[in-house]
């Protein structure tokens, strides 16, 4: 099969059905998987138990409080409606029609209902002075997490919505899953959590952290991270350096890890954001357990904080809210690879409404202003898909 309709991919979400599909970086391949509806979706609240199970797993930031799923792979081609037309159908080897520009302007305007920017500005004020009073207390880093409501428009087309992320984040992994658990999400994440390829024994992840605008009048499409020397400030690059230190020390301490590699970081673009990205290689024995090692990195610095179990209870204080699979991993578990991404950039679809999720790192030499802008940055990436 080499279509994709839209309506059946919304019809799919519209009768609950546990499915994914998903584009990887710098590809122009959708992947898709659905599982039988007769078949129960299997939950789990440890990841190794879906280490010999095929299919695309859906990993929450809390594994206390939500289950991991994982779609088993009963299906690998999209239903069909038997009246779709080929304006409708997407290439399964050809980038979605859907173009635009990205948008840098932040200009208020009548879709943003309840979600105001003075209103963020005062929730996101309030966790501000939360988090800076607990870093007093000797935690290095705290993420925090950050809602965004909408009311969900009659226009609104999941699928639209995936197809438009393809076409405007080349470079991001871009998803689109549904189970009766985990809901309806949509994302275009820049962060890998884990890449293996059991032929080879060889794995990959990353520390991404560190973020600023590229520009915000310049035509950024023809940005090249090979071209341009950003300036990265203090804050940024300690931020990083504290996400590359804790996976580095799990790494070295990870038992019967070889060929450990530390790359030197880079600057990557994601959108019209640039970030600080430093790559591992290391190799693992044959029949390793891909949900351990998972679980030996999550959650990081990243989405988390430094010292893990002390950032974990400042977000909570200050957060007041449950993030879900906001901020958790995703993706496929074959016989013969496995890529995990950090679901970042991303939107859950509801009933009635869409909420988006962005999130910031805190440090001690952390400025109101500047967070919030970048916060508001990233939930711009997922507010001009519709």
């Amino acid at each position: 099969m080499n279509k994709i309709d839209k309506d059946g991919i919304n019809q799919l979400i519209d009768t609950n059905q546990s499915f994914a599909i998903w584009r990887e970086p710098n590809d122009s391949v959708f992947h898709f998987v659905m599982q039988d509806a007769e078949r129960a979706l299997l939950c789990s609240h440890d990841i190794s138990d879906f280490d010999s199970i095929e299919g695309f797993v859906i990993a929450p930031f809390d594994l206390a409080k939500h289950p991991a799923v994982i779609i088993q792979t009963d299906y690998t081609e999209c239903p069909l409606k038997k009246e779709q037309t080929d304006a409708r159908a997407m290439n399964l080897h050809g980038d979605s029609c859907l173009t635009s520009k990205i948008k840098t302007d932040f200009s208020r305007d009548e879709d943003f209902l309840e979600d105001t920017v003075d209103d963020n500005f005062s929730d996101f004020t309030r966790t501000f002075k939360l988090v800076k009073q607990s870093l007093k207390e000797g935690i290095d880093k705290i993420v925090l997490a950050h809602q965004f409501i909408y009311n969900r428009p009659d226009y609104f087309s999941p699928a639209e919505v995936f197809f438009r992320a393809c076409s405007q984040h080349p470079s991001a992994y871009v998803h689109l899953s549904n189970t009766p658990i985990s809901g309806t999400w949509i994302g275009a994440t820049p962060e890998l959590l884990l890449d293996s390829e059991a032929n080879s024994l060889e794995y990959h992840t990353m520390a991404l952290a560190g973020t600023q605008l590229i520009s915000s009048h310049d035509d950024i499409d023809s940005w090249n991270e090979q071209d341009i020397s950003l300036h990265w400030d203090v804050k940024n690059v300690k931020e990083h350096k504290i996400v590359s230190k804790f996976i580095s020390d799990k790494l070295m301490a990870y038992q019967d890890i070889d060929s450990f590699r530390q790359l030197k970081p880079r600057t990557v673009r994601a959108g019209h954001l640039a970030h600080l990205q430093t790559q591992f290689d290391f190799k693992l024995p044959p029949n390793s357990s891909i949900g351990n090692l998972a679980m030996t990195l999550y959650p990081t610095p990243a989405v988390c904080g430094m010292p893990q179990a002390a950032a974990n209870e400042a977000i909570k204080r200050a957060e007041q809210l449950d993030r879900g699979y906001y901020a958790g991993f995703l993706g496929y578990k074959g016989t013969s690879r496995c890529r995990f991404m950090v679901n970042l950039r991303c939107m859950n679809i509801q009933a009635h409404e869409i909420r988006l999720w962005a999130g910031g790192g805190i440090l001690p030499s952390s400025k109101l202003e500047n967070e919030f802008r970048e916060v508001e940055l990233k939930k711009q990436i997922m507010r001009q898909l519709w």
